[in-house]
């Protein structure tokens, strides 16, 4: 027995994608984006194969050019990873490429973004990045600076801090891009940390009476009560059941029994969430 599987033959059209390999001559840079003839091509191939395809390229080798450049390419549809697809049918399978050089480079204006690595101490966590300049200009080859959205610093270590840390570092720049004239080459970042604020529930805190007549007695239900709190991480960190007081107060020492909101004694730094019940039931005995 003979099995067949049929597939459908799709056919989508796409832009013509591009990478540039090397770089023009010194002095010289890209003035605008490569342009295509057609802009567009045609892929014909099984929809399973089609799925597969990320994108068309033009591989441009620009190295050391320094005059306009016009040649026929030939197109590839690549996958994911830049791997090339094969048994896709491409039409036409070469276009045009023509590349427009200018003297000089481009320049470009850009965020700054400090690049954080390691972590503060436990406890801690990062509030806030300065930077100063927060924004710097660069020129370079078209290639490298087209595509670029923020400029980087060299890593700043943040390992184990506890309190702001301030540095100043160079941004991290590739072969062929420059920092432009009368900017600085050096970005005062700032890192503020702050203790982080976290809960902890402590569960079967006694609830004791307070302001009760030495004449009487009483009997509270339930006996215990849950207390969530919160504070700064180093002191929650080492409260214990027996820091915490919670108690109830009496209004009325003759009232046999009675609903009376629990209160809590906590360490200085300790605030109160809720305490759960909020309120006990107690029985006077006289």
């Amino acid at each position: 027995e003979i099995k067949v599987e049929v597939e459908r033959i799709l056919t989508k059209e796409v832009e013509v994608g591009y990478s540039l390999i090397g770089i023009p001559e010194k002095g010289f840079s890209l003035a605008d984006e490569p342009q295509f003839n057609p802009s567009k091509v045609k892929l014909i191939s099984a929809q399973s194969v089609l799925e597969s395809v990320k994108q068309t390229i033009c591989a441009i080798d620009i190295s050391g050019i320094r005059e306009d450049l016009n040649r026929k390419i030939k197109v590839k549809a690549v996958d994911v990873n830049g791997n090339e697809i094969r048994g896709v049918k491409i039409e036409p399978d070469i276009v045009e490429v023509s590349i427009s050089l200018a003297r000089g480079y481009p320049e470009k204006q850009l965020p700054v973004k400090p690049r954080i690595i390691g972590k503060p101490a436990p406890g801690y966590y990062i509030s806030e990045i300065l930077s100063n300049p927060d924004e710097i200009k660069i020129f370079g080859n078209y290639s490298k600076i087209s595509n670029l959205e923020f400029l980087e610093t060299i890593p700043i270590d943040v390992n184990g801090i506890t309190k702001t840390l301030s540095v100043k570092v160079p941004p991290a720049l590739e072969e062929g891009l420059n920092i432009g004239e009368g900017e600085t080459m050096l970005i005062e970042v700032t890192i503020q940390v702050k203790e982080a604020i976290i809960q902890k529930i402590l569960k079967d805190i006694s609830v004791v009476p307070q302001d009760l007549s030495p004449f009487v007695s009483c009997e509270i239900q339930p006996e215990v009560v849950n207390i969530t709190v919160e504070g700064k991480n180093i002191l929650i960190d080492k409260l214990k059941a027996e820091d915490i007081t919670a108690f109830v107060k009496f209004t009325d020492n003759f009232k046999v029994e009675q609903k009376v909101k629990v209160q809590a004694e906590l360490p200085e730094g300790i605030s109160l969430i809720k305490v759960e019940p909020e309120e006990v039931t107690v029985l006077i005995n006289k």
